[in-house]
């Protein structure tokens, strides 16, 4: 008996043997020694923390107005705001899509598909896409502090006789304080009048209540209550997550849209503390991360409205199941003909 039980115990034996081998291998790569001959005295620590301080003082803050040399302070009747604005020309590739796709479909598709009815007889030229980053997901508190928005324009080239071309203008409006903000508010009215109207993601719960309640409390009319606005999440929801399940604008990017953001990119539920921490050091440089994921996040609701509205108004392409989708949304809709014409096509 004693023998039966001796072989299995060895083999456990052998195998605590190899873990501890493991382990002591892993630690000694990790740097981890035995004893108590190599840990610094509490002199050293201290030393050794004073030169990390130093290092970082001697660097100091950077401010917003230093780091992006592009920017500059707009001044208006309400104080000055800063801005930061990049030309993209339309043949631009946001992934594989160009930025152009998007003046090749019609809005007045959405009308239809009750999206937005305000829109006919206007283009996606006319619009403006805007997209907010904010210190809080909701209540009286919470401020946009900084407001991005996208637009198409024509330019002159300044070669003689070579016709105007399209860029995509896109803007960032940034308060360095608080104290900023009714400019800021200001310079957005101003441009909102020279549009038809607002594409958003998720506006209509979000971005759109939030900048109302900052106009009310900075006792502004706000411009926005009778502007139209195209909110994609509607339609991305109907049309892809039958297929794609998760339909944020991330998600979106990295299963629909052929994209991936790069090491500049934050998420987004660290912006917040990220704008908190330069309001009390006055270091804007983890802000150039909130700068970049505003303007892809911009970038990619434009090639997300192109295939959105090119599966609207036909004719009939995209995945299977997505059309399936478009399909079933059109019989909700009452569209019998045109829903019968989708799946027939579609089988």
């Amino acid at each position: 008996m004693m023998t039966e039980l001796a072989l299995p115990l060895a083999r456990v034996k052998r195998k605590i043997e190899q873990m501890d081998d493991n382990v002591t291998s892993l630690l000694r790569r990790l740097g981890v020694t035995r004893g108590a001959r190599n840990l610094k005295s509490a002199a050293e620590l201290s030393e050794s923390d004073h030169r990390t301080a130093g290092s970082r003082a001697a660097r100091g803050p950077a401010s917003i107005e230093e780091l992006l040399k592009e920017g500059t302070l707009v001044e208006s009747a309400e104080g000055a705001c800063f801005v930061v604005e990049r030309a993209y020309p339309a043949h631009y590739r946001h992934g594989p899509d160009a930025l152009a796709d998007l003046l090749e479909v019609d809005p007045n598709a959405a009308a239809d598909y009750a999206i937005e009815r305000r829109i006919a007889g206007n283009s996606f030229r006319d619009f403006l896409f805007l997209d907010t980053e904010t210190t809080g997901l909701a209540g009286a508190g919470a401020l946009a502090f900084m407001v991005g928005v996208a637009y198409f324009e024509s330019r002159n080239p300044g070669t003689a006789g070579a016709p105007p071309h399209d860029v995509l203008i896109v803007r960032q409006y940034f308060l360095r304080d608080h104290a900023d903000e009714p400019a800021m508010l200001r310079q957005l009215e101003d441009l909102l009048t020279t549009r038809a109207g607002l594409i958003t993601f998720n506006g209509r719960s979000f971005d759109m209540p939030l900048l109302d309640n900052r106009y009310l409390l900075n006792r502004m009319p706000s411009p926005l209550v009778a502007v139209p606005n195209i909110d994609l999440l509607l339609p991305a929801r109907r049309l892809f997550r039958a297929r794609l399940g998760s339909c944020a604008l991330g998600a979106l990017e990295k299963t629909f849209l052929g994209l991936e953001r790069t090491h500049e990119d934050v998420p987004g539920w660290l912006i917040p503390s990220l704008y908190n921490d330069y309001l009390l050091t006055g270091d804007a440089r983890e802000l150039l991360r909130v700068f970049y994921h505003n303007e892809i996040d911009m970038l990619s609701m434009v090639t997300l409205a192109a295939r959105i509205f090119r599966l609207l108004s036909g004719p009939l392409s995209g995945e299977p199941l997505d059309r399936l989708s478009l399909g079933r949304w059109q019989a909700e809709l009452g569209m019998n003909k045109r829903a019968e014409q989708t799946l027939r096509e579609l089988v």
